[in-house]
Protein backbone atom coordinates (compact mmCIF):
# COMPACT_ATOMS: atom_id res chain seq x y z
CA UNK A 1 0.00 0.00 0.00
CA UNK A 2 2.60 2.26 0.88
CA UNK A 3 5.45 2.46 -1.89
CA UNK A 4 9.06 2.55 -1.72
CA UNK A 5 10.54 5.64 -3.29
CA UNK A 6 13.03 5.06 -6.18
CA UNK A 7 16.14 7.48 -6.00
CA UNK A 8 16.12 10.58 -7.39
CA UNK A 9 18.71 13.21 -8.56
CA UNK A 10 17.33 15.56 -5.21
CA UNK A 11 18.00 12.62 -2.83
CA UNK A 12 20.44 13.48 -0.05
CA UNK A 13 23.05 10.58 0.47
CA UNK A 14 25.55 10.11 3.15
CA UNK A 15 27.17 7.67 5.30
CA UNK A 16 26.84 7.59 8.95
CA UNK A 17 29.14 5.59 11.49
CA UNK A 18 28.92 2.81 8.15
CA UNK A 19 25.35 2.65 7.45
CA UNK A 20 24.42 4.54 4.35
CA UNK A 21 21.23 6.98 4.37
CA UNK A 22 18.97 8.67 1.60
CA UNK A 23 16.81 11.25 2.01
CA UNK A 24 14.05 11.73 -0.25
CA UNK A 25 12.81 15.58 -0.70
CA UNK A 26 9.53 14.32 0.30
CA UNK A 27 11.14 13.73 3.79
CA UNK A 28 11.41 17.33 4.12
CA UNK A 29 7.82 18.15 2.30
CA UNK A 30 6.19 16.11 5.21
CA UNK A 31 8.68 17.61 8.18
CA UNK A 32 6.93 20.87 6.98
CA UNK A 33 3.52 20.01 7.21
CA UNK A 34 3.36 18.06 10.06
CA UNK A 35 4.92 21.42 11.88
CA UNK A 36 3.09 24.01 9.75
CA UNK A 37 0.47 25.03 11.97
CA UNK A 38 0.79 27.53 14.89
CA UNK A 39 4.98 28.16 14.02
CA UNK A 40 6.27 30.88 11.32
CA UNK A 41 9.56 31.51 9.90
CA UNK A 42 12.97 29.49 11.96
CA UNK A 43 10.62 28.12 14.22
CA UNK A 44 9.70 25.79 11.55
CA UNK A 45 13.38 25.42 10.30
CA UNK A 46 13.89 23.88 14.25
CA UNK A 47 11.08 21.80 13.80
CA UNK A 48 12.35 20.01 10.43
CA UNK A 49 15.73 19.57 11.80
CA UNK A 50 14.23 18.39 15.09
CA UNK A 51 11.55 15.57 12.99
CA UNK A 52 14.82 14.75 11.13
CA UNK A 53 17.47 14.18 14.02
CA UNK A 54 14.91 12.20 16.30
CA UNK A 55 13.19 9.91 13.22
CA UNK A 56 17.88 9.50 11.85
CA UNK A 57 18.28 8.58 15.74
CA UNK A 58 15.10 5.86 15.45
CA UNK A 59 16.16 4.04 12.24
CA UNK A 60 19.57 3.94 13.83
CA UNK A 61 18.15 1.90 16.95
CA UNK A 62 16.86 -0.75 14.78
CA UNK A 63 20.04 -0.58 12.19
CA UNK A 64 23.06 -0.52 14.53
CA UNK A 65 20.80 -3.47 16.74
CA UNK A 66 20.35 -5.33 13.85
CA UNK A 67 23.84 -4.71 12.71
CA UNK A 68 25.32 -6.16 16.02
CA UNK A 69 22.95 -8.71 16.96
CA UNK A 70 23.24 -10.60 13.44
CA UNK A 71 25.48 -9.39 11.62
CA UNK A 72 23.13 -7.40 8.89
CA UNK A 73 24.24 -4.40 6.84
CA UNK A 74 21.57 -2.12 7.07
CA UNK A 75 20.46 1.10 5.29
CA UNK A 76 18.53 3.49 6.07
CA UNK A 77 15.49 5.45 4.39
CA UNK A 78 13.70 8.76 5.44
CA UNK A 79 10.73 9.25 3.04
CA UNK A 80 7.24 10.26 2.69
CA UNK A 81 5.96 7.75 5.12
CA UNK A 82 9.05 8.73 8.03
CA UNK A 83 12.00 6.28 7.90
CA UNK A 84 12.53 2.59 7.12
CA UNK A 85 15.64 0.73 8.04
CA UNK A 86 15.90 -2.14 5.88
CA UNK A 87 18.87 -4.80 5.35
CA UNK A 88 18.86 -7.57 2.94
CA UNK A 89 20.05 -10.22 5.04
CA UNK A 90 17.76 -13.22 6.46
CA UNK A 91 17.36 -13.63 9.92
CA UNK A 92 15.39 -16.65 11.19
CA UNK A 93 15.16 -15.56 15.07
CA UNK A 94 12.09 -14.24 16.42
CA UNK A 95 13.41 -12.16 19.72
CA UNK A 96 16.47 -10.77 18.16
CA UNK A 97 14.20 -9.48 15.60
CA UNK A 98 11.89 -8.13 18.28
CA UNK A 99 15.04 -7.04 19.95
CA UNK A 100 15.69 -4.70 16.82
CA UNK A 101 12.13 -3.73 16.33
CA UNK A 102 12.50 -2.13 19.97
CA UNK A 103 15.08 -0.44 19.68
CA UNK A 104 13.90 1.68 17.20
CA UNK A 105 11.28 3.36 19.79
CA UNK A 106 13.74 2.88 23.00
CA UNK A 107 16.57 4.91 20.93
CA UNK A 108 14.06 7.64 20.46
CA UNK A 109 13.24 7.84 24.40
CA UNK A 110 16.62 7.31 25.03
CA UNK A 111 17.47 10.66 23.20
CA UNK A 112 14.35 12.28 25.48
CA UNK A 113 15.85 11.19 28.41
CA UNK A 114 19.45 13.33 27.07
CA UNK A 115 17.41 16.06 26.06
CA UNK A 116 15.56 16.24 29.31
CA UNK A 117 18.99 16.08 31.38
CA UNK A 118 20.56 18.18 29.20
CA UNK A 119 17.69 21.05 29.62
CA UNK A 120 17.72 20.51 33.63
CA UNK A 121 21.08 20.25 34.12
CA UNK A 122 22.51 22.85 31.77
CA UNK A 123 20.31 25.21 30.26
CA UNK A 124 18.70 25.17 33.57
CA UNK A 125 15.07 25.22 32.37
CA UNK A 126 13.95 22.07 34.55
CA UNK A 127 11.00 23.81 36.25
CA UNK A 128 9.72 24.10 32.11
CA UNK A 129 10.17 20.53 31.12
CA UNK A 130 6.16 19.58 31.40
CA UNK A 131 5.29 22.79 29.26
CA UNK A 132 7.81 21.47 26.66
CA UNK A 133 5.67 18.32 26.15
CA UNK A 134 2.56 20.74 25.42
CA UNK A 135 4.68 22.60 22.85
CA UNK A 136 6.43 26.02 23.64
CA UNK A 137 4.78 27.74 21.03
CA UNK A 138 1.18 27.05 23.34
CA UNK A 139 3.09 28.33 26.24
CA UNK A 140 2.53 32.28 26.77
CA UNK A 141 5.74 33.89 27.20
CA UNK A 142 4.43 35.88 30.09
CA UNK A 143 3.90 32.06 32.03
CA UNK A 144 7.47 31.38 32.52
CA UNK A 145 10.78 33.17 32.74
CA UNK A 146 13.83 31.93 30.50
CA UNK A 147 17.20 31.07 32.38
CA UNK A 148 19.55 34.08 31.31
CA UNK A 149 20.93 33.67 27.99
CA UNK A 150 18.60 30.62 26.40
CA UNK A 151 16.68 31.91 23.86
CA UNK A 152 13.36 31.12 22.95
CA UNK A 153 14.61 29.25 19.54
CA UNK A 154 16.65 27.07 21.81
CA UNK A 155 13.89 26.20 23.59
CA UNK A 156 11.86 25.71 20.86
CA UNK A 157 14.23 23.42 19.74
CA UNK A 158 14.46 21.62 23.34
CA UNK A 159 10.43 21.75 23.21
CA UNK A 160 10.11 19.87 19.92
CA UNK A 161 12.79 16.84 21.11
CA UNK A 162 10.65 16.34 23.91
CA UNK A 163 7.43 15.73 22.50
CA UNK A 164 8.68 14.60 19.38
CA UNK A 165 10.75 11.67 20.88
CA UNK A 166 8.29 10.66 23.56
CA UNK A 167 5.03 11.01 21.98
CA UNK A 168 5.97 9.53 18.75
CA UNK A 169 7.62 6.96 20.42
CA UNK A 170 4.46 6.10 22.06
CA UNK A 171 2.83 5.99 19.16
CA UNK A 172 5.02 3.65 17.02
CA UNK A 173 4.63 1.18 19.71
CA UNK A 174 0.68 0.50 18.84
CA UNK A 175 -0.03 -2.70 17.61
CA UNK A 176 -0.88 -1.51 14.31
CA UNK A 177 0.92 -2.93 11.65
CA UNK A 178 3.75 -1.82 10.07
CA UNK A 179 4.12 0.55 13.26
CA UNK A 180 6.51 -1.16 15.28
CA UNK A 181 3.97 -2.37 17.96
CA UNK A 182 2.53 -4.07 15.40
CA UNK A 183 5.28 -5.26 14.36
CA UNK A 184 6.42 -6.97 17.43
CA UNK A 185 2.57 -7.85 18.04
CA UNK A 186 3.15 -10.14 14.67
CA UNK A 187 6.20 -11.73 16.06
CA UNK A 188 4.86 -12.99 19.31
CA UNK A 189 1.55 -13.73 17.80
CA UNK A 190 2.97 -15.85 15.30
CA UNK A 191 5.57 -17.56 17.77
CA UNK A 192 2.83 -18.76 19.54
CA UNK A 193 0.22 -19.40 16.74
CA UNK A 194 1.70 -20.76 13.51
CA UNK A 195 -1.44 -20.63 11.64
CA UNK A 196 -3.78 -17.79 13.74
CA UNK A 197 -1.11 -15.32 14.95
CA UNK A 198 -1.17 -13.14 11.34
CA UNK A 199 -4.69 -13.54 11.52
CA UNK A 200 -5.26 -12.14 15.10
CA UNK A 201 -2.34 -9.50 14.57
CA UNK A 202 -4.40 -7.78 11.82
CA UNK A 203 -7.72 -7.60 13.56
CA UNK A 204 -6.11 -5.98 16.17
CA UNK A 205 -4.74 -3.37 13.99
CA UNK A 206 -7.92 -3.07 11.93
CA UNK A 207 -9.62 -2.51 15.50
CA UNK A 208 -6.89 -0.32 17.23
CA UNK A 209 -6.69 1.65 14.07
CA UNK A 210 -10.31 2.17 12.98
CA UNK A 211 -11.24 3.08 16.72
CA UNK A 212 -8.80 5.63 16.81
CA UNK A 213 -9.93 6.85 13.33
CA UNK A 214 -13.25 7.55 14.54
CA UNK A 215 -12.05 9.46 17.66
CA UNK A 216 -9.73 11.34 15.78
CA UNK A 217 -12.66 12.33 13.34
CA UNK A 218 -14.69 13.19 16.30
CA UNK A 219 -12.57 15.91 17.70
CA UNK A 220 -12.20 16.90 13.92
CA UNK A 221 -8.68 16.03 13.71
CA UNK A 222 -9.05 15.02 10.05
CA UNK A 223 -5.21 14.69 8.86
CA UNK A 224 -4.27 12.28 11.25
CA UNK A 225 -7.89 10.18 11.22
CA UNK A 226 -6.96 9.86 7.28
CA UNK A 227 -3.70 7.89 8.19
CA UNK A 228 -4.98 5.78 11.08
CA UNK A 229 -7.73 4.61 8.13
CA UNK A 230 -4.95 4.14 6.10
CA UNK A 231 -3.64 1.49 8.84
CA UNK A 232 -7.01 0.19 9.25
CA UNK A 233 -7.47 -0.77 5.31
CA UNK A 234 -3.75 -1.87 4.72
CA UNK A 235 -4.35 -4.15 7.93
CA UNK A 236 -7.74 -5.66 6.58
CA UNK A 237 -5.68 -6.04 3.26
CA UNK A 238 -3.23 -8.30 5.46
CA UNK A 239 -6.11 -9.91 7.27
CA UNK A 240 -7.40 -10.94 3.92
CA UNK A 241 -3.92 -12.58 3.36
CA UNK A 242 -3.33 -14.12 6.71
CA UNK A 243 -6.84 -15.95 6.44
CA UNK A 244 -5.59 -17.54 3.00
CA UNK A 245 -2.52 -18.72 4.50
CA UNK A 246 -4.18 -19.81 7.57
CA UNK A 247 -6.41 -22.13 5.51
CA UNK A 248 -3.94 -23.13 2.70
CA UNK A 249 -0.95 -23.85 5.61
CA UNK A 250 -0.89 -27.60 5.91
CA UNK A 251 1.87 -27.82 8.65
CA UNK A 252 4.64 -25.60 10.45
CA UNK A 253 8.03 -25.47 8.43
CA UNK A 254 10.74 -24.16 10.68
CA UNK A 255 12.42 -23.28 7.48
CA UNK A 256 9.86 -20.36 6.48
CA UNK A 257 10.57 -16.68 7.04
CA UNK A 258 7.46 -16.50 8.62
CA UNK A 259 7.87 -12.86 9.89
CA UNK A 260 7.44 -11.55 6.19
CA UNK A 261 4.07 -13.85 5.65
Amino acid sequence: MFGFPAPTPYDLNFRLLGIPVRVNPFFWALAAFLGWTGRTGLEIVIWIACVFVSILVHEFGHGLTARSAFRQNPSVLLYYMGGLCYYDGDQRHPWRRALVLIMGPGAGFLLFGLTLALGVGVLGVGEFWPFGLIRVHDVPSWFFQLPEGISRSILAAYSDLLLINLFWGLFNLLPIYPLDGGQLAHVFLTMRDRRKGPVICHVLGMVTAGLLAAYLFSVHEQFNALLFMSFAFLNFQLFQVARYQESSLSRYDEEDDWWRK
